[in-house]
C-alpha cells in the first residue's frame, strides 16, 4: 500500500533528522545542502527543540504505518505542521528574509511534503489511499 510506504519513508527520514538535530545540532546547522544558515544565527536550544518535534512526528508516522485503520488524526496533525512550516518558509521568501533560491532549496524538504500530505488528507483521496480506515469505520472529516 502506497500510504504505508509514504509513512515509513517520511517517518524514518523525519525521525532521523530530529535525532540529528538534537544530538549534533551544530553539525546539522552547518550542512550547506539544507540552506539552514540562511535563516539566521545558530541557536542550539531552538534546533534541539525543533529536533524533538521532528522526532515525535517521525514516530507518529511510523506508528501510522502499522495502524492505518486508526491513523487519520496523526495524519491531520502532521499535515498541519508541514503546511505551517511551508507557509513560514514561503512568507520568509516573499518578504525577502530568505533568498528567492529557497523556492528550489526548500522544494523537496518543505513544500512538496506539505503538498503531498495535504493532498492525501482530502477526503476523496484519503478514502482511496486508505481503504483500511474505511473498513474500520474511521470517519473522514468533510
Amino acid at each position: 500500500m502506497i500510504l504505508r510506504g509514504i509513512y515509513v519513508v517520511m517517518g524514518l527520514g523525519l525521525f532521523a533528522n530530529g535525532i540529528y538535530m538534537f544530538f549534533a545540532s551544530e553539525s546539522w546547522y552547518h550542512q550547506k545542502i539544507l540552506g539552514v544558515e540562511d535563516t539566521g544565527p545558530m541557536n542550539i536550544h531552538f534546533i534541539r527543540d525543533v529536533g524533538v518535534v521532528y522526532a515525535i512526528i517521525g514516530i507518529g508516522l511510523l506508528w501510522s504505518s502499522v495502524n492505518l485503520a486508526r491513523c487519520r488524526i496523526v495524519h491531520i496533525g502532521v499535515t498541519m505542521f508541514l503546511i505551517g512550516h511551508a507557509l513560514e518558509h514561503a512568507m520568509e521568501i516573499l518578504t525577502g528574509d530568505l533568498p528567492r533560491s529557497h523556492w528550489y532549496i526548500d522544494a523537496g524538504g518543505v513544500f512538496i511534503p506539505a503538498a503531498l500530505f495535504l493532498l492525501l488528507a482530502l477526503p476523496p483521496v484519503w478514502r482511496r489511499v486508505n481503504p483500511e480506515a474505511a473498513k474500520a469505520g474511521e470517519s473522514s472529516p468533510t
